[in-house]
């Protein structure tokens, strides 16, 4: 890294086709520039929004060197408070030859800052630390991007748990954080920064939620170990020879010697393996995380709001096979309807047996016979209000996603009473298809508000199908709560298929005993009657075009 308000001296070299320096005077054109990364979204009509970003560069300063036998000196000054990446490039106007090389000029104390130049995502934050690697007891330090306005939550993680963890106020452009190596962070910690900037701010054209992560490694000087052999530097054939083995700093140490033939390491080649590689080799990051920061509507300043459709938009989603629906969401529709000047209108439905929050979401347009002058216009305007659902007894079923025939499994049932007194509930499970092993009435105390779990076990039958699980749960004086879950129970067998071929003469009769292949109920008979064997071109077509070889 240099250094601003500094002369730095770009040293240029020019060789012939012998790798030899060019003898006389050669003219060069050396300029600086400053290299800059832009980034953008690009969508067309048939195509998904993409982020895309390129490298521009713009110049800083021209001039011209002369080499005098093959070398040249390009001097370079970069004011404060510019900063950030350039390219010095050499070019030999005559010959059309022409070099470059990029460096890195920070002001001072700033060493390893890094803005967030040509990252791979918009909503990559790039983190970079002071140095490849510190020892224990230094300041380590991590310098990221940012904005006054933005708050960052930064953890350290080593082996997957978190050590640390804490909230910090960001800075103005960019924001240093600092802490103390210590020796159990060898040999690597990671370093997680979550960026959260408010919501719809005009600083910049970033989402409101980035992350980044960066490895930090730290050296105990406690690992490393230095032996050291003394002997002569030649050894006589068919002599005694001998050779002694210390440790630099005097440290005690164990060791093992070989002595082979040169030739067979080279022959390999075979290097000494150090134990310090494995055993202090690079930890990996174990931490999983998540958030719903991308799903906020108008996260981000520009026109595209994500990379997904917002709401869970079914874009492109093939709808032909809908697999059973294990939650019925509300959902209902009202309308068109329109109303007259200082008008209103009520509507009144009956909502379904739900827990949760439902939104209310208005879409209008204004009235076709209301007066206009000049150019016809219509307005257009939405509204939105979130409203929960709750109950003073509720119940709640947990089950898998999915069954297999003949699972046996327990179902938990949280019980949610929000209304204080003593008061017993009775809950009810009933699943028609499927064998509930035990009581499928349990009665359940409350002597307050709380939630208390109890678990029914069910079997399901032996054939695929659909189950419906209804739990009830009813108390003296509340209304009576309900949960209702659809489950598919999907065979995990193999489709097998089984064929009798016989060839009749005219006259003759056919008898024979058939043994039905999989579960019972699951089977299908189809008889075929032909001049000629049946070709199966149906099932031969049906299988290509299943995965992998289809694209269904």
């Amino acid at each position: 890294m240099l250094l601003t308000d500094t002369e730095h001296k770009a040293e240029i070299v020019i060789v012939d086709e012998d790798g030899k320096l060019l003898q006389g005077k050669v003219d060069l054109d050396c300029a600086i520039y400053k290299l800059d990364w832009h980034w953008w979204w690009e969508k067309s009509e048939d195509e998904s929004a993409e982020f895309a970003s390129t490298l521009s560069r713009n110049a800083i300063s021209r001039q011209t060197v002369s080499a005098t036998n093959g070398k040249a000196v390009f001097n370079f000054n970069i004011k404060y408070p510019d900063w950030g990446r350039y390219i010095v490039i050499a070019r030999d106007s005559k010959g059309g030859h022409a070099a470059a090389k990029v460096a890195y000029i920070d002001w001072p104390g700033w060493a390893g800052r890094a803005r967030d130049e040509g990252q791979g995502s918009t909503s990559m934050l790039t983190l970079t630390a002071g140095k490849p690697q510190y020892n224990t007891g230094e300041k380590v330090q991590i310098t990221f991007p940012s904005n006054k306005d933005a708050a960052a939550l930064v953890a350290l993680e080593k082996g997957g748990n978190i050590i640390k963890s804490e909230w910090v106020t960001c800075q103005d452009g960019t924001t240093k954080y600092e802490f103390i190596a210590e020796p159990s962070m060898v040999p690597n910690i990671y370093m997680h920064i979550t960026l959260v900037q408010p919501h719809l701010q005009k600083q910049n054209d970033l989402p409101i939620r980035l992350y980044g992560i960066v490895p930090v490694m730290v050296e105990d000087s406690r690992v490393v170990i230095y032996p050291q052999i003394k002997t002569q530097d030649n050894w006589q054939a068919e002599s005694k020879v001998s050779f002694t083995v210390s440790e630099a700093n005097g440290r005690p140490m164990a060791y093992t010697v070989a002595v082979v033939d040169e030739g067979l390491p080279r022959s390999y080649p075979f290097y000494i393996p150090n134990p310090k590689n494995t055993f202090y080799a690079r930890d990996a990051s174990f931490i999983k995380s998540w958030d719903l920061f991308q799903e906020v509507m108008s996260a981000y300043s520009g026109k595209l709001e994500t990379l997904l459709a917002i709401g869970g938009g079914d874009d492109g989603e093939d709808n032909s096979q809908k697999e059973t629906q294990r939650f019925k969401p509300v959902v209902r529709f009202f309308g068109p309807f329109e109303i007259g000047k200082n008008g209103q209108k009520t509507e009144t439905f009956d909502l379904p047996p739900y827990i949760g929050a439902v939104r209310i979401m208005v879409l209008a347009a204004s009235a076709t016979s209301e007066p206009q002058t000049g150019r016809l216009l219509r307005g257009y305007g939405t509204t939105q209000a979130t409203v929960k659902v709750t109950s003073d007894l509720m119940v709640f079923a947990s089950l898998p996603r999915i069954l297999s025939p003949g699972d046996e499994f327990e179902v938990p049932v949280y019980v949610n009473s929000q209304k204080g007194g003593k008061r017993n509930v009775k809950v009810n499970l009933t699943v028609p298809g499927a064998a509930i092993q035990g009581p499928s009435t349990q009665d359940v105390s409350f002597d307050k508000i709380e939630e208390k779990l109890i678990r029914f076990k069910v079997k399901s039958p032996d054939n695929p199908g659909s189950l419906k699980f209804t739990v009830t749960a009813e108390s003296s004086g509340l209304k009576t709560a309900q949960h209702v879950v659809d489950i598919e129970v999907r065979s995990t067998a193999i489709p097998v298929t089984k064929t009798v071929q016989s060839l009749l003469t005219a006259g003759e009769t056919w008898k024979g005993t058939l043994d039905y292949p999989g579960r019972d109920g699951t089977n299908t008979l189809v008889a075929v009657s032909q001049d000629c064997p049946r070709s199966t071109l149906k099932k031969r077509l049906d299988y290509l075009n299943q995965y992998p070889h289809g694209l269904r």
